[in-house]
């Protein structure tokens, strides 16, 4: 009997680690953050600014916002904020978000929404495609990526450590990835709304993003759950009416 207790035991510890609910911690301060929901300093085209977070692409386009003079990020880091596309367009990758640095552009990280699914790119490294290679089809990986409702604000939380990518949506995991190469990063500046590498501004995002903040390390899960726990009563009556918007409330 006493080793079937110690058995029983042993099963009740694993189920606990594996059931481990969420916690609400102390996370310490941002790097750098910008709530959106007021104007802010930066080269800015077509951004307007309320309790919905920053606007892009609702009227003109090209549709952008450059926060630059930013403290350089080097090594590992957290992007995470709110984000809702507005957009019904999916054959296209709309760039939320690019890092960049501002001596060698080439050096960056992107992310997107291509085919309502989150994707983007580290340097050369391609989220979506097969191998990560840049000009090869989608990978299936990708295809399996659960689908982002259009007109949701959802919770993004993007960790960088070396050569791996962390993406969490609502604090839970969305895809990471451990690549090979080409994975040196540092950035001072960030670009919100479009896809600029050279001159032309390209792969519009229509949409919102708010409570943008950038550490310079990695976050826990349960940090990145406190997060989104702080300031989801911000978000909150905008998703309740997503929710509602699905009835029809006049039959």
């Amino acid at each position: 009997m006493r080793g079937l207790s110690i058995i029983l035991l042993a099963l009740a510890v694993g189920c606990t680690g594996i059931r481990k609910q969420r916690q609400v911690v102390a996370v310490e301060a941002p790097l750098y953050a910008f709530d959106l929901t007021s104007e802010v300093a930066g080269l800015k085209q077509s951004v307007s600014f309320n309790t919905e977070g920053a606007s892009f692409g609702l009227e003109n386009t090209p549709s952008y916002l450059v926060l630059d003079s930013l403290p350089t990020v080097q090594g590992d880091f957290n992007l995470s904020f709110w984000l809702r596309s507005t957009s019904e367009k999916g054959d296209y990758t709309q760039t939320y978000l690019r890092a960049y640095n501002s001596e060698d552009r080439q050096v960056n990280i992107n992310l997107g929404i291509g085919g309502f699914r989150l994707t983007g790119n580290l340097n050369s490294n391609t989220f979506s495609a097969k191998n990560f290679a840049q000009g090869n089809a989608a990978s299936r990986q990708y295809y399996d990526l659960p689908r982002l409702e259009v007109g949701k604000f959802y919770f993004v939380s993007v960790n960088k450590a070396g050569g791996t990518i962390e993406i969490y949506v609502n604090a839970e995991r969305y895809q990471d990835f451990d690549f090979d190469s080409d994975t040196e990063l540092q950035f001072d500046r960030i670009l919100l709304g479009v896809l600029n590498t050279s001159g032309d501004y390209v792969n519009q995002f229509t949409g919102n993003i708010r409570n943008l903040q950038v550490f310079a390390k990695t976050l826990s899960e349960d940090e990145i759950y406190s997060l989104s726990v702080k300031t989801y009563p911000e978000i909150k009556a905008f998703n309740d009416a997503f929710e509602l918007s699905k009835f029809n409330l006049d039959n």
